[in-house]
């Protein structure tokens, strides 16, 4: 499709752009993120990317097809790559964080407290 704008007078500028091609990307990010994503960056169209990577956490990485990775070039791909890296890493950072205990109380007492740490240690 990227290949085909300049041919029927459509130029890409970014979200605000006048034809209105930023929109209609972004109106698909949520069915169809990498898809997205990739043409946006294809087009340059940063904040775009921006934008539609809030939706590619609904998939995987190795779902990135070859034809999008090609599609979005080395830059963009290492960008979603690393913006996926981080969330994983902050998500681990946050788990290992044991929870806040709270006075006992009937219906938890401090051993259903000592309880829950021992399992989060274990999970985390």
């Amino acid at each position: 499709m990227e290949s085909c704008l300049p041919r029927y007078g459509l130029q890409i500028i970014g979200a605000g752009d006048p034809s209105g091609i930023g929109a209609l990307i972004l109106k698909h990010a949520q069915s169809a993120p990498i898809r997205a994503y990739s043409l946006a960056a294809s087009q340059g169209m940063e904040d775009i990317c921006i934008a539609a990577s809030e939706f590619t956490f609904q998939v995987t990485m190795d779902t990135v097809s070859e034809a999008d990775a090609v599609r979005m070039g080395a830059i963009y791909l290492w960008r979603l790559f690393m913006l996926h890296a981080n969330i994983l890493d902050t998500l681990k950072r946050m788990l290992t964080l044991l929870p806040s205990l709270h006075k006992p109380d009937g219906s938890c007492t401090s051993k259903d407290q000592q309880k829950l740490v021992m399992a989060w240690r274990e999970t985390a």
